[in-house]
């Protein structure tokens, strides 16, 4: 299978790639990592179905690790969170944090978004070219998750930056000091919200519990940092490609404006 990274049509268009390769086989070996590390890439809809269910896959990374060591020093915190673990760990840990994201929650979150926003674009160029994932989709997800997470103003910049650091691409180094740097820094602020408690969605998970179950000082960590990951990149790619499909779409542009 060819690389479809080596090849500039792939990112203006990646969907004809991706029929070719259902109507191929509905899975490919494929290489990944600068190891080469042997993996396999499933397209059919039937068998990613299986996949997910197959008790014999695991989504646990400790044990691979354990086994092919990467020389890496990843902090647990962001090696190991909770996207993977397998059944039981997992269903506990999900059962625990779903009773912190409520409605109430995100919705309190809308006004501040909205404001985020706000200030991002009007602070874009007025004419001339504007750089809208610089300026847009790569600070609002950290800005909001640090809102979320109850992060203080005064170091939301350095949050900022070893947030960016986590996905210096090609650069371990820097990376794993960025897990290192992240992970400590949530742990402080955890024990901060213990000592004085607010209405952060970091402080209710502190205080869920399930059958006299909670999250571990471990785990807060794992699950603050994960937010960060998760929100980070996920979201920054998302509006990137929204905008874009709307201005190679004018029909739908129209439709939204």
């Amino acid at each position: 299978m060819s690389d479809p990274l080596s090849c500039p049509e792939f990112f203006r268009n990646p969907y004809p790639f991706y029929d070719r390769l259902r109507a191929a086989a509905p899975m490919h070996q494929v290489t990944t990592g600068s190891g080469g590390r042997p993996s396999y890439l499933v397209t059919g809809y039937a068998e990613a179905k299986a996949a997910f269910t197959d008790p014999r896959l695991s989504k646990d990374t400790a044990l691979f690790f354990a086994s092919r060591p990467s020389g890496r020093n990843l902090h647990p915190a962001v090696a190991h969170t909770m996207l993977a673990t397998d059944p039981p760990e997992h269903t506990r840990l999900r059962r625990l944090v779903t009773k912190a994201f409520t409605t109430g929650a995100v919705t309190r979150l809308r006004p501040y978004i909205e404001h985020t926003v706000d200030q991002l674009l009007d602070a874009l160029p007025k004419d001339g070219e504007a750089d809208l994932v610089a300026g847009l989709a790569i600070p609002l997800p950290v800005t909001v998750i640090c809102q979320l997470l109850g992060v203080p103003e005064d170091d939301r910049v350095q949050v900022r930056t070893w947030s960016n650091d986590l996905f210096a691409a090609g650069q371990p180094q820097r990376i794993d000091a960025a897990s290192h740097a992240v992970a400590g820094y949530m742990a402080d602020l955890i024990e901060a919200k213990r000592r004085t408690p607010d209405d952060s969605l970091l402080n209710d998970l502190i205080t869920i519990r399930d059958e006299g179950e909670q999250l571990s000082d471990d785990e807060l960590v794992s699950l603050a940092v994960l937010l960060l990951i998760a929100g980070h990149e996920t979201t920054t790619n998302f509006i990137g490609n929204a905008v874009l499909a709307l201005l190679q779409h004018s029909e739908l542009l129209a439709r939204s404006s």
